[in-house]
């Protein structure tokens, strides 16, 4: 849920981002920040 999200950016450390259909050898240029969807 939302809220659940908002906490957990909340807390300090690294955050992993699930990506779906990427390359493992995409690049920050292969991505976007359009293409970051916040659900």
């Amino acid at each position: 849920s939302n809220s659940e999200a908002q906490a957990f950016l909340q807390r300090d450390g690294q955050i992993i981002i699930r990506m779906r259909g990427l390359p493992f050898d995409a690049t920050a240029k292969d991505v976007s920040i359009d293409e970051i969807v916040y659900q």
